[in-house]
């Protein structure tokens, strides 16, 4: 494999952008007046920036364990990727609940923060149902997952070194616990733990696992191809839109989409390089919540202009987070060949 090849790319480009959908979703659903502009708005960022996330995330955290396959150097990296930013920012969560509810520290909250501060992200706090949109932070059930990923990777390694039949079995059990948890009926507390459990998502990850593995088959076929897998996503959009069923769901969204993402980031060659190896990814995704639930709480009512108040604010919690918190962090990652442009991993 060309390591220069696999090396220069946008992902920190394509993050960000993942972010940034996330954000602008959230904030327009709570928000936004229901005008032609916000619909507008939505329609443009039809896409998901979490299936972005797992995707890149297969494959970048695929090419870091590949090379260095060191099970405690592996887990350090992925401490100190997660964990260091996300207690600033559950600590700052609790401060902001303080202010605005009546918070008991009691056996419940003290629940509540060990679910947050180990790997069960997606537990929500009877008390935070009090304020905003009834959860402080519910993007953070994404990392509950991201976790649980990385605590299986070197598995999956594994599978894959010693048969080539099992993952392709496994991929396709996560694709039928992904239909069924996309129609089940989420009163039932099997299906809520289901929907914010690995398995309908587990095929997301290989497919980006997949990607690094075999990428030099697939690097000859998304190289500088952006437009024409993004007319191929569009027309496979279209058709969703008259001839809407699961099958055809799962095949532009996840498959066609996935070559349309990797390609974005191996096309335009040096395109974020504007961002000088900044990644302020991690900290809009963590924090915009935040200013749509205390938006939400004191009421400030429908309006498109707390949508760029999210997203300023939002924007700057994340520099501050960057540059004082994860970015220091990082640098105490253990050295690999490709921390010079892959140390945001």
């Amino acid at each position: 494999m060309d390591s220069s090849i696999i090396v220069n790319n946008n992902f920190n480009l394509l993050r960000l952008i993942a972010a940034l959908q996330v954000m602008f979703v959230h904030a327009n659903g709570y928000l936004a007046d229901k005008s032609d502009l916000s619909q507008n708005i939505t329609s443009i960022l039809n896409f998901s920036g979490v299936t972005v996330f797992f995707l890149i995330s297969g494959f970048l955290i695929s090419m870091s364990y590949a090379k260095n396959q060191d099970l405690k150097t592996y887990i350090k990296n992925r401490i100190l990727r997660i964990y260091p930013g996300l207690y600033i920012n559950i600590f700052i969560g609790i401060v902001i609940l303080s202010i605005f509810i009546d918070l008991n520290f009691d056996f419940n909250f003290f629940k509540w923060l060990l679910t947050q501060i180990s790997f069960l992200q997606f537990y929500n706090f009877e008390a935070s149902k009090a304020f905003g949109t009834g959860e402080i932070n519910a993007p953070l059930w994404t990392i509950s997952i991201e976790l649980v990923f990385y605590a299986i990777l070197p598995i999956v390694f594994l599978i894959n070194k010693k048969t080539k039949k099992i993952l392709p079995c496994i991929f396709l059990i996560s694709i039928l616990f992904f239909i069924y948890n996309s129609s089940s009926d989420r009163n039932l507390f099997i299906n809520k733990l289901i929907n914010v459990s690995l398995a309908p998502y587990l095929f997301v990850f290989l497919i980006g696992f997949y990607f690094y593995i075999y990428f030099d088959l697939f690097h000859k076929y998304i190289k500088n191809k952006f437009f024409i897998y993004f007319a191929t996503y569009v027309i496979g959009r279209i058709c969703i839109h008259y001839f809407n069923n699961i099958f055809l769901d799962i095949f532009v969204n996840y498959f066609i989409f996935s070559f349309l993402v990797f390609s974005f980031a191996f096309s335009f060659e040096g395109l974020d390089k504007f961002l000088r190896g900044n990644d302020f990814t991690y900290g809009i995704y963590i924090y915009h919540m935040f200013f749509v639930n205390i938006f939400v709480q004191i009421g400030s009512g429908a309006g498109s202009i707390y949508v760029v108040y999210v997203a300023i604010l939002s924007i700057c919690c994340a520099i501050i987070s960057w540059f004082f918190v994860e970015k220091p962090c990082l640098n105490l990652k253990s050295k690999s060949l490709y921390r010079s442009r892959m140390k945001n991993v």
